[in-house]
C-alpha cells in the first residue's frame, strides 16, 4: 500500500477506549462515549456514518457489549479494538494503530464527538470551531506556529479555535511515530505538523458529548436539527402540532389547567400555538433525559433505578390527591363504567381486529410461544379483563394517559419526574382530565416489564421456527435490581393492584396498540408476540 496515496479511503477510527466521567455516568451508568444514547440510537451509530473507509471502535476492554449491540456493530462492518481503559489517549491511539496494523491514511474521531460540515478534501486536517466556553480544551494558536496546538483554559481575552476531536492524517506510519515521541496526543499533532501542515477548517456544527452540560447542550442542539413534522424545537421551546385538532386542544388544555401542585412535574406550558392549519401548543424545551433513553441505552445501577421509580409514584401519588366533584359527570357510575368498557375492552378488540384485518399473517390456535400454549386469541383477551377489576367511581382521578418511559424525564438535580404528551381525552374523544389511575401505572409496566421502549428501538428477538413455534426474547436486556419485581411490590403495597391484574392490563394495552405501528410490519409482530409473552405472565402471576 502506498503511504501517501491519497485516493485510497482512509480507515475510520473511533477512539471510546474510556468510560465517560463520573458526573455523566451518575446519570447515565458507566458506558463508554461512543455508546452514549442520541436520537434514539448509540452514538457510534451516528459516528460510523462520516466513514469513507473501513470502520473502527475502541471500546475499554473490560466493557461488556451487550448481544443487541453486538449485532448493531456487525451489521455496520464495524472492527472493535479492545485497549485498557486507563491508558492516556496517546497509548490508545498508539495501541490502536497497532491493531489497525496501517501505514497509510487515516480519519480519527473522538468517541464523544459528532461533527456535521466537513468540506476539506485536504489530507491531513485538524478539525475547530470557536467557543467561548470556560472548559479546559485542546485548541489551535495560529499565532504561535511553533507550537500551534495546546491544551488549557487559553489567555481568556478571546474566543478559542477548539479542537473539535476530528482529524485526518494522510500519513497513519508518521502520526505512529509522532506519538511514540511525544509525550501526549496534542504535542503529536506538533510534531507531525512539523512534517505534514495540517488544513485547520472550522466545521460546520459540532456536537461535544464530553461534560454533562454540553451532553444536554448538544442533544438540544441534534434534535433542533432533526425535527420531523410534528415536532419543532428553537433549542428554548417545543411545538407539538397536528391536523387532529381535538387532540392537540385537548393535551394543551391539559397543560394549560394543570394543578399547581401537579406543575412542578411538567414542562412549563406556553400557551396555544396553531399554523398552517394545524393546532398546537408550546412548551419549554427540557434538557433532562427521557427514562426510554436510560432505560434501553443506560447502564444504571439498581439503587438509581428505585430512586427514579419512587420519582414516577411521587407524580402518581400526587395527581392521585385531584378527583373530579361529585356533581360532574366523571363523578358518576356511568363514567367509570363507560372508561373500563372504552379503555380496557372495545379498545382493545375494536383495535386488535383493525390489526388482524391487516396482518400479513393469522395466529395459528396452536402457537406456542416461547414453549407455551397461547390458545384462541379471543378467549384468551377474555381472560385477560376478566383477571381486572371493573373501574369504580373510586378510581377515577386526574390522569396523565399515557405515562410510559418515552414521555416521561428525569431531573436528578430535583429527583422528580417531568411528564410530557398526555391523552387527555377518552377513547370516544371527549376531553377530560380524569380516568382510572390504574391506567397509567399499567403503562408504566408496559416500559417496565414489558419492555415497549426496546421493542420501539428494534432491541428485541422473535424467532419464527414455524407457523405454531414462536421464541420471543428481552432476555439480552439487562435489568437492574430486577425492577419489575420492585415495581409489582410497589403497587401492590401503596395501591393494593395484585400482579395478575397488572399484567392483564398491561398485556391488553400491547394488543390494542398494533394497528398504531402499521407502518412496520416486523415491529408488529414483535409487539404481538410480546402482548402474548406478557399474557403469559399474567396467567402465572398470582
Amino acid at each position: 500500500m502506498a503511504e501517501h496515496d491519497v485516493s485510497i479511503p482512509p480507515v475510520f477510527l473511533i477512539l471510546s477506549a474510556a468510560y465517560i466521567s463520573d458526573e455523566m455516568a451518575a446519570e447515565l451508568g458507566y458506558i463508554p462515549p461512543a455508546f452514549l444514547p442520541l436520537g434514539g440510537q448509540r452514538l457510534f451509530e451516528h459516528q460510523s456514518k462520516l466513514a469513507t473507509g473501513k470502520v473502527y471502535l475502541s471500546l475499554p476492554h473490560d466493557y461488556q457489549i451487550l448481544p443487541v449491540d453486538q449485532k448493531t456493530i456487525e451489521h455496520l462492518d464495524i472492527n472493535v479494538i479492545r485497549p485498557e481503559p486507563d491508558l492516556s489517549l496517546r497509548e490508545s491511539v498508539l495501541f490502536a494503530l497497532g491493531e489497525i496494523n496501517h501505514s497509510g491514511p487515516v480519519e480519527i474521531l473522538f468517541g464523544d464527538t459528532l461533527v456535521q460540515g466537513r468540506k476539506s478534501e485536504h489530507p491531513d486536517l485538524v478539525s475547530y470551531q470557536n467557543d467561548p466556553a470556560n472548559h479546559f480544551w485542546s485548541y489551535y494558536s495560529p499565532e504561535n506556529p511553533d507550537i500551534p496546538f495546546t491544551s488549557g483554559y487559553g489567555e481568556g481575552l478571546s474566543e478559542r479555535r477548539i479542537l473539535c476531536g476530528h482529524f485526518k492524517m494522510s500519513s497513519a506510519k508518521l502520526l505512529q511515530s509522532s506519538l511514540e515521541n511525544a509525550e501526549s496526543f496534542v504535542e503529536a499533532l506538533n510534531f507531525y505538523e512539523r512534517r505534514k501542515t495540517f488544513a485547520k477548517e472550522p466545521v460546520t456544527a459540532w456536537f461535544d458529548f464530553g461534560h454533562l452540560a454540553l451532553y444536554y447542550q448538544s442533544k438540544r442542539e441534534f434534535s433542533v436539527a432533526r425535527a420531523f413534522n410534528s415536532i419543532e424545537s428553537d433549542g428554548i421551546t417545543v411545538r407539538k402540532s397536528s391536523a387532529q385538532t381535538n387532540k392537540m386542544r385537548a393535551e394543551s388544555i391539559w397543560f394549560r389547567d394543570l394543578p399547581y401542585d401537579l406543575r412542578p412535574y411538567a414542562p412549563r406550558y406556553l400557551g396555544q400555538s396553531d399554523k398552517n392549519h394545524r393546532a398546537g401548543y408550546r412548551l419549554e424545551y427540557v434538557y433532562q433525559p427521557l427514562l426510554s433513553d436510560l432505560y434501553v441505552f443506560g447502564n444504571l445501577p439498581s439503587h438509581v433505578w428505585s430512586t427514579i421509580l419512587s420519582g414516577c409514584f411521587d407524580f402518581l401519588d400526587a395527581a392521585g390527591k385531584h378527583r373530579p366533584s361529585k356533581d360532574s359527570p366523571e363523578s358518576s357510575e356511568t363514567f367509570s363504567t363507560d372508561f373500563f368498557i372504552q379503555m380496557f375492552a372495545e379498545k382493545t378488540k375494536v383495535r386488535f381486529a383493525e390489526f388482524l384485518s391487516a396482518a400479513d399473517f393469522m395466529p395459528d390456535p396452536q402457537l406456542l410461544l416461547n414453549g407455551t400454549k397461547v390458545g384462541p386469541i379471543d378467549a384468551l383477551l377474555d381472560r385477560l379483563l376478566a383477571q381486572i377489576r371493573p373501574t369504580t367511581p373510586n378510581d377515577i382521578r386526574f390522569m396523565h394517559g399515557d405515562f410510559f418511559f418515552g414521555n416521561i424525564f428525569f431531573d436528578f438535580k430535583a429527583v422528580r419526574v417531568l411528564t410530557i404528551d398526555p391523552r387527555a381525552m377518552t377513547w370516544s374523544g371527549l376531553p377530560t382530565y380524569y380516568g382510572d389511575y390504574r391506567y397509567d401505572i399499567a403503562k408504566l409496566c408496559h416500559s417496565i416489564v414489558g419492555k415497549y421502549d426496546h421493542i420501539l428501538h428494534s432491541r428485541s428477538r422473535l424467532i419464527e421456527h414455524s407457523p405454531t413455534q414462536w421464541e420471543f426474547s428481552s432476555t439480552d436486556i439487562p435489568e437492574p435490581l430486577q425492577i419489575s419485581d420492585l415495581l409489582f411490590d410497589l403497587v401492590e403495597k401503596k395501591y393494593n393492584i395484585p400482579k395478575r391484574e397488572l399484567l392483564s392490563m398491561t398485556a391488553l394495552l400491547f394488543f390494542s396498540m398494533l394497528p398504531l405501528h402499521a407502518e412496520s410490519k416486523t415491529r408488529q409482530k414483535h409487539l404481538f408476540a410480546n402482548a402474548l409473552r406478557v399474557a403469559l405472565l399474567s396467567t402465572e402471576a398470582k
